[in-house]
């Protein structure tokens, strides 16, 4: 009987015993769990990030120090010089200045890959040190070995009387007296300016007033009947005088008066002298037939060609 007790005892013993060593498991079990659990999201993330950059890494640097594979995902000079003509050459810029240009690019940026950091910057800037760029708009690079290229290039606007060319904002450009485009462009006189090298722009205020006097007139007198053009702006003591082509024959000489946004007191303002201009001009059959409008009088008074008679000076009234 006391055996029997003691058999039943020891079954007991082992049946909590391994009850307790089953409950010991569970719990670690539901620790690690509790642990493991947060971090596999986590490691999900790890593995899709190294397996993009596995991919992304593959052509650029090769596969078992694959060269060949890593040249291909390098800007080459021919790509580099593809961009850049997507830029066409105007017509008054010289061949050997655009090719000068197109190679300073591709000299910055072969060899590189798109992933170089500021490698954009520096390709812009070094398109931007040239005297004929007056913009860059944007250096795009595109993976894997491919730029794209928008440029904004200086346009000349006058001469100088020492056959010096400017664009609009001053900038002496690089182009030969036997330039074709130089025929077409307005000669500023009478204002004295220093010797300027090539890339620069001029600092005297007279030039600078003048580049901005022809840019305010251009529209005007190109919408005007006989499609108006500046041949020449003098200036003396303070006032402008404009000298105009109709055509193949001379057009009326424009009296500016100054060229300020804050004139003399007995001077119309600029938009004032823009709108007299525009209707003086189209109150006559021809430019041709005047001699002058003087834009610094009220009135706008003008002069006709064929006749020494007097100024006219009716109203100026809109049509």
């Amino acid at each position: 009987m006391a055996r029997t007790e003691d058999s039943d005892n020891k079954k007991r013993a082992r049946v909590a015993g391994a009850q307790s060593a089953q409950g010991f498991w569970r719990s670690l079990g539901e620790m690690f769990g509790m642990v493991v659990r947060p971090l596999v999201p986590l490691t999900v993330l790890v593995v899709v990030y190294a397996g993009i950059s596995f991919l992304l890494w593959r052509p650029l640097n090769g596969e078992s120090g694959d060269f060949e594979s890593a040249a291909q995902a390098k800007l080459s000079e021919k790509s580099l010089i593809t961009a850049f003509v997507a830029n066409p050459r105007p017509a008054w810029m010289p061949k050997d200045d655009y090719r000068q240009l197109a190679f300073e690019g591709a000299g910055v940026g072969k060899n590189n890959s798109v992933m170089t950091p500021g490698l954009s910057r520096k390709l812009a800037a070094t398109y931007e040190r040239n005297s004929w760029v007056e913009r860059v708009r944007e250096v795009r690079l595109r993976y894997p070995a491919r730029m794209e290229l928008e440029l904004d290039f200086r346009k000349p606007c006058a001469k100088l009387e020492r056959f010096a060319v400017l664009d609009r904002a001053g900038f002496v450009l690089n182009l030969s007296a036997e330039n074709p485009i130089l025929r077409e462009l307005p000669t500023i006189t009478g204002v004295t300016v220093k010797a300027t090298p090539v890339g620069r722009a001029l600092s005297e205020k007279a030039a600078l007033s003048a580049l901005d006097l022809l840019s305010v007139v251009r529209d005007t007198l190109a919408k005007s009947p006989g499609n108006l053009r500046v041949v020449s702006a003098e200036q003396s003591e303070g006032m402008w005088k404009l000298t105009t082509q109709c055509g193949s024959e001379r057009g009326p000489l424009i009296l500016w008066g100054t060229f300020s946004d804050d004139p003399p007191i007995d001077e119309p303002r600029t938009q004032e002298k823009l709108e007299s201009l525009r209707l003086r001009l189209r109150e006559w059959p021809s430019p041709a037939l005047l001699e002058y409008v003087k834009l610094y009088v009220a009135n706008a008074p003008v002069k006709l060609r064929a006749t020494n008679g007097s100024e006219i000076s009716t109203p100026t009234r809109p049509h």
